[in-house]
This record gives C-alpha cells, sequence and structure tokens, in this order.
C-alpha cells in the first residue's frame, strides 16, 4: 500500500487546498481516517488517510483497489506513461440519435494523416473489452481501423452498448500500441453503480471523470437507472427527464435514464450536502463557480475540449476564478509538463501567454494529471472565409429551420443580419438578388414550395432554407421528387447514422433515392442536412399513414 507526501484538503464548503504531510503535522495531532473524508488523492480523487506517527515520518494513504480505482501514480510507483492521454485513457460521450433516445460512446482523438494511412493499411483491429474480462460480462466490441468506421482530423465515437466499470482498449498491431497508447491510451472510465455524469449539450455530452470539478448553477446530464437519489436533493437539484438509454447489463438489457440536471443550493448546509453526494456517488467535487480558462486574442476555433489557433507564438488566455491563488495551470507535451503562470490582472482574472508546438499542448486545471481542459493546436492553413449570421423569422416572428416542409405565414420572410451580404431566391431556376448592407431587414414574398434561400460569400453559396415537398405516405411517395430533393442537399458531411440500412430496406421500391442511400452507407458519410429529411421518409416508410403536417 503507498503512501503520500501530499493530499488536496477540503476545509471548507466549496474550498479546498493541497497540504503537505509536513503542514498536516502541525494541524492534527492524531490520525484522520479516509471515513473523515477530508483528504483526497491529488491525482485519483480517492479519500486518503492521515497517518500521524510522533519520532516518525508521517504521510497519507490510499485504501483498497478495486474496478472503480483512478489509475494513479501516488499508488503505485511501477507505472509509467508517454502521455497524458495514456494516464487517461479515452473519454466517454452520451450521444442522442433519435426520439429522446441516447447512445453510449467511447471516443477516440483524431490521430495525424501519415498515422492513419499506416493504421488502414494494416488493417488495425481495435476491441474493447469489459476490464479484467468478469465472467458474468460476455460483451465486447470490435472495429476495424478505416475511413468507414473512423473520421480524419477530428474525434471519432465508436457506439458501445454494454456497461463495465471500466473498459480495456486492445490493439492487433503489437508494433504500432506504444505509439496508439500514446495517443489513446489502453482503457477509458466507466459507469459508477450509481451513473455518471455528463457535460450537457442539445445532442448529448462528455462524461465527467473521477476527480473532475464541476460547478452549481451549471447544467449537466445525468445517466442512471432511476430517479432516486435526485429526488433525495429535490429542494436542491432540479432535473427533467430528456430521454432515455437501453444498455446490456450481465447480459441483460437495462433502460436508463437521462435527465438535465442543474445543482442550486442555498445555503452553505445545502451545499455540504451536495459537496458529499457529488463526492461519494460519482467522485467529483462541487464548486460554487467554475473556473474559466478563455481565449484572449488572436482568435480561435474551438471545439469540445480543442481549440485551434491560427499562429503559434504569444496566444494569449484568461484564466478566472473567485480564488486564483488556489488554482494553477498546467501546460502538458507528451510525458513531460509544467506550470504556466501568468501575469495577475485583478483579483479574479490572470493573463496567460501560450506558445503552441508542432504537437500541440494539452491544458489541464488545478491538477497536473486531472482531466483534459483544452487540447491547443496550431491551424493549419489560413481564415480565408467566413458565414454570416442570419435571424430569419416568419410575418409572425417565428424563426424558421434550414430544412422546412411548411410555408411561412403569408408565404413571405424577413432575413437580418450584421453584416454586409447577398441573398438569393431561387424559384423555379428564376434568381433574384438581395443585397443587404446594414442591419435593415429585408422581406421576400411570395415564396414557393421548391424555392430556396441562399447566401453567398466569397462566391461559396450555402443554403439558409430550403422549403421541401413534405413527403406524407408510403404510397405517395415520388422516387424522382425524393432523389432530387436528396441531391440539392449539400455542406458538411456527418457519419451515416444506424438506421440509414433500415432506410435503405424500405427503399426497395424506390431505385433512384435507394442509390444515393447505398452512397451514403457505402462512404459511411452524407451531407448532415438531410437527415431530418431522410427521418421524415423513414417514418412515414414504417408507419405507412401518417397525419400530414400542416
Amino acid at each position: 500500500m503507498s503512501v503520500l507526501d501530499k493530499a488536496k484538503e477540503n476545509y471548507a464548503y466549496g474550498k479546498h487546498q493541497t497540504i503537505s504531510v509536513e503542514i498536516a503535522d502541525q494541524l492534527f495531532s492524531e490520525n484522520v481516517g479516509a471515513s473523515a473524508e477530508q483528504f483526497v488523492c491529488t491525482e485519483c480523487g480517492e479519500y486518503v488517510t492521515f497517518v500521524r506517527r510522533y519520532g516518525y515520518n508521517s504521510y497519507f494513504k490510499h485504501g483498497k483497489k478495486n474496478d472503480f480505482t483512478k489509475d494513479c501514480d501516488l499508488r503505485s510507483t511501477n507505472q509509467s506513461y508517454n502521455s497524458i492521454y495514456e494516464r487517461l485513457g479515452l473519454p466517454m460521450y452520451i450521444r442522442k440519435y433519435i426520439d429522446g433516445r441516447y447512445e453510449l460512446c467511447i471516443g477516440f482523438y483524431n490521430i495525424n494523416e501519415s498515422l492513419f494511412d499506416n493504421l488502414e493499411k494494416a488493417n488495425l483491429k481495435i476491441t474493447i473489452n469489459p476490464y479484467g474480462m468478469n465472467n458474468y460480462i460476455k460483451k465486447s466490441l470490435s472495429v476495424i481501423f478505416n475511413r468507414s468506421n473512423f473520421f480524419m482530423g477530428m474525434t471519432t465515437l465508436q457506439k458501445i452498448d454494454f456497461i463495465a466499470p471500466r473498459y480495456t482498449i486492445n490493439y492487433s498491431l503489437p508494433h504500432c500500441e506504444i505509439m496508439l497508447k500514446e495517443r489513446w491510451g489502453d482503457y477509458a472510465e466507466g459507469i459508477l453503480q450509481d451513473g455518471a455524469l455528463f457535460t450537457f449539450h442539445d445532442n448529448g455530452g462528455r462524461k465527467i471523470r473521477i476527480n473532475d470539478e464541476i460547478s452549481t448553477s451549471t447544467e449537466y446530464l445525468y445517466m442512471c437507472r432511476n430517479e432516486n437519489l435526485l429526488e433525495r436533493h429535490c429542494d436542491t437539484i432540479s432535473y427533467m427527464n430528456y430521454g432515455t438509454i437501453s444498455l446490456q447489463v450481465n447480459n441483460s438489457e437495462v433502460i436508463y435514464n437521462v435527465y438535465k440536471i442543474i445543482l442550486s443550493p442555498q445555503n452553505d448546509h445545502q451545499f455540504g450536502a451536495l459537496f458529499k453526494f457529488c463526492r461519494d456517488y460519482f467522485k467529483v467535487t462541487l464548486n460554487y463557480k467554475p473556473i474559466l480558462f478563455e481565449a484572449l486574442w488572436p482568435p480561435v476555433i474551438e471545439k469540445e475540449q480543442q481549440a485551434f489557433c491560427i499562429k503559434h507564438r504569444e496566444n494569449f488566455f484568461l484564466l478566472k476564478s473567485d480564488d486564483l491563488d488556489s488554482v494553477e495551470v498546467f501546460s502538458h507535451n507528451g510525458p513531460e509538463f509544467k506550470v504556466i503562470n501568468g501575469e495577475s490582472l485583478d483579483k479574479g482574472t490572470k493573463l496567460l501567454s501560450l506558445d503552441i508546438p508542432a504537437e500541440g499542448l494539452t491544458i489541464t486545471i488545478n491538477e497536473k494529471y486531472s482531466s483534459i481542459h483544452s487540447m491547443i493546436r496550431k491551424f493549419k492553413g489560413g481564415i480565408k472565409t467566413y458565414r454570416n449570421s442570419f435571424d430569419i423569422t416568419d410575418m409572425k416572428n417565428n424563426h424558421l429551420e434550414e430544412v422546412t416542409y411548411n410555408m411561412p405565414f403569408e408565404d413571405c420572410i424577413k432575413i437580418s443580419t450584421d453584416s454586409k451580404s447577398r441573398i438569393l431566391h431561387v424559384h423555379n431556376n428564376n434568381i433574384t438578388q438581395y443585397i443587404m448592407n446594414d442591419a435593415h431587414k429585408i422581406m421576400i414574398d411570395n415564396l414557393k414550395i421548391g424555392d430556396k434561400i441562399l447566401t453567398v460569400n466569397n462566391g461559396i453559396e450555402s443554403i439558409l432554407i430550403n422549403f421541401i415537398q413534405q413527403v406524407t405516405n408510403k404510397s405517395v411517395i415520388c422516387d424522382e421528387k425524393v432523389s432530387s430533393q436528396l441531391m440539392m442537399i449539400n455542406g458538411l458531411s456527418v457519419k451515416a447514422p444506424f438506421w440509414m440500412k433500415k432506410l435503405g430496406v424500405l427503399l426497395q421500391e424506390y431505385p433512384r433515392t435507394l442509390k444515393i442511400i447505398k452512397s451514403y452507407i457505402k462512404n459511411n458519410a452524407m451531407p448532415y442536412k438531410s437527415e431530418k429529411f431522410l427521418l421524415e421518409i423513414l417514418y412515414r416508410l414504417k408507419d405507412g399513414n401518417l397525419d400530414d403536417q400542416k
């Protein structure tokens, strides 16, 4: 059993500090057991015991390790890591896919093009198993690494349909294992017995890792079997059922609920109860307010946990916290890390300057081996163009979707934007042009089904609204019209969803549309703007007759 020379002390509601054994010796005259829940390991988030020894060196120590215990250098000195990614493993996500139903995924970080090509040529097979291959869990997942199953240049989410406290990642190419572990590690944190917390976005979120920090008055997704834990704190946790997820547990199908929750304590006593709730059930730390790490200059392109800088030197970021003195920022490059010091601007804000190496930097906050806060890289290429933000409403000020089957009120729309723009109204191959030079709204009337509203930037057309003919019944689907409408939909591509094969089976009587769907399945890519249109067709082909939407 390993010993530690420091630990994180929860010394007040919402406040913690890292103290050394020497300081603890001065503050405590006797042992403080892990059951007191006062000291936490700075790396794995487990409660630890302070052992007070007179005449000898005192120390902190871990308890016994189990399937839910996070890997920790302070627990064992025999393990070494080549990167922060290998230490933390792969992230998990929950993703909405249809009708309020969710799916569980493991996220594989993007890898460089050269490595991608080599792994694809070598026919790499990746296998995801439950930790330890327990006899009562028979499930596993194997996937071949290729362009059909993985995206280049972005994180790929691989769906898994079984629950485990921890997942192991195995690779079929031993000679590539070290390189793959540096980028992906060989495991992913699983789901605890009482469920898991995820960040909140409209389409899902990323799992909050063990020893992460969360904050009050912030939206999260909570995946669990039932709402029993939430009901115990109904005065301080507001929650709303957002959907369900079906998973295999001990070789049986179990339905989990997905809730959106907000933790809102009204006083220190309530905060203390929620703090204990989060630590006991999810092994995370609750803070009153989040720590913010924001890009200042020059502008960056931001995604989930990723920031792409347009230059490699002197990128400025702001660190904001109500307790800035206790916050540290660490940068990681391979196995090396360093503390990033900055210049204090005021009591709660610090200015940080970063130079980004070719391989990028990974940022963690508060503890050097806590969850990844941001992966910062140099953006390849320049910023060549942009797309304006448009506000599009009907005459009743109802906002309109990009693809719609319903004509707006009085067949007229209003468009406004803050920047100079050129708008095109396409009707039966006739084009009417509108030039917007200021923030005043323009009106476009006499709209018909089949019309498109476009914007043009640097000679590139982008669809703002596409008025598509409503598909209302299985017997009246027009193969020619549907295939023509699909061919008009363009833009960014996404991975073809699982239900695409089912749609292909239902389209056997519609050869033109079926040919397009087969190309989506073969390439495992489709225009993201076509998803809603195809879902509508799927529903109607499955059900036969549905009420028309007016």
